[in-house]
């Protein structure tokens, strides 16, 4: 991907930073801000990232707007997210709306997150962009990658991916057996909360047309919730086409154990008002939730589960380039097989295609 210097010198992408989701912190924007500068990119942020309406960067219309113009920018060819939250996905029909007004956009890149989950399939199956699931810049973890991480962000960003390469994350562990062969299929998933709010709208992508690789994370799910939210994918169908399940960081995803009265209360006024309680089960752990839950799926599936992929809300976020054509090898690696991206005309899809 050749690019022109402009006249600061700078060669790397031009990137517009835009809110869809969460009012966000203005210093941490700032930090995030200089580190792509830092690094060569033609960096801003659209001025309505600073806007405030109710817990919103804005009103959904503003919100909208930015991510319109960013979208049909001619100049721009990194559209980035500054941080999630929610609020993406009240965006959808609004680019609905601007795509049947306008057309389809010019082929850009898309960074982002957690909430930007919502806005994946949208951008990568309706608009044919290619789309990075990486930190965010108004976020302080947005600083926090190692070299390599860093090296590697920069590197799908900049070059996209020419010859097949292994994501720099130490080797995954597989709940239950490892399979024979590598697993290839196209890397596709984010968030699994707001994954799994998407289905039943026009706006999830359809599922079986093509062989997937699934990654999901969270944060601050109760591991029953994440269970009912692991069956509505299974009874909704939308996993017919998975080959394998790559699971991220499940960050303080906790039992919650109900209380439960200890014993019947006596009849004085005071322990009616504050009764003995005791939990009403023992706890299960959040490693063990997370196995048995994950594990149960691979098994009805009969596909493989790999564990422990350094990427979502913990304290590393290490890149994944989603629409990709990856392999999971035997040994727990995940190598990026094919991907390439670079700015240009829009990319005509055929409907319904993944």
């Amino acid at each position: 991907m050749t690019r022109a210097r402009n006249l600061t010198g700078a060669s790397g992408p031009v990137v517009r930073v835009v809110a869809p989701s969460s009012a966000l912190g203005r210093v941490e924007l700032d930090l995030g801000l200089a580190r792509m500068r830092a690094a060569g990119w033609r960096a801003d942020a659209d001025p309505r990232c600073r806007k405030v309406w109710m817990f919103y960067a804005g009103t959904d219309a503003e919100r909208a707007q930015a991510f319109v113009d960013a979208a049909w920018d001619a100049s721009v060819e990194v559209v980035w997210a500054a941080r999630g939250g929610y609020g993406a996905q009240r965006l959808l029909p609004l680019l609905e709306k601007a795509t049947a007004e306008r057309g389809l956009p010019p082929r850009k890149l898309y960074v982002g997150y957690s909430d930007s989950t919502a806005l994946f399939d949208f951008l990568r199956v309706r608009w044919g962009w290619a789309v990075v699931h990486g930190p965010m810049p108004a976020l302080l973890d947005f600083g926090g990658q190692n070299t390599k991480e860093w090296a590697w962000l920069r590197g799908l960003v900049e070059q996209g991916v020419s010859t097949p390469i292994v994501a720099p994350a130490r080797a995954m562990k597989f709940l239950g057996s490892a399979p024979a062969a590598p697993v290839r299929g196209r890397l596709s998933g984010g968030n699994l909360t707001v994954w799994a709010s998407l289905s039943g709208t026009p706006f999830a992508a359809p599922r079986g047309q093509s062989e997937e690789i699934l990654f999901w994370e969270d944060i601050t799910e109760s591991l029953s919730r994440i269970d009912r939210m692991v069956h509505q994918a299974l009874q909704t169908g939308r996993l017919a086409a998975t080959r394998a399940l790559v699971l991220g960081e499940f960050v303080e995803c906790h039992d919650g154990v109900p209380m439960v009265l200890a014993k019947a209360p006596s009849a004085g006024r005071k322990a009616v008002k504050a009764p003995a309680k005791k939990p009403l089960r023992p706890k299960v752990s959040d490693a063990k939730g997370i196995r048995e839950i994950f594990g149960e799926l691979g098994s009805r599936l009969g596909i493989p589960v790999a564990l422990g992929f350094p990427s979502g809300h913990g304290a590393r976020n290490l890149a994944l380039p989603l629409g990709a054509q990856v392999e999971l090898t035997p040994r727990g690696e995940l190598r990026v097989a094919e991907w390439d991206w670079r700015p240009g005309p829009p990319v005509v899809r055929v409907a319904g295609g993944a």
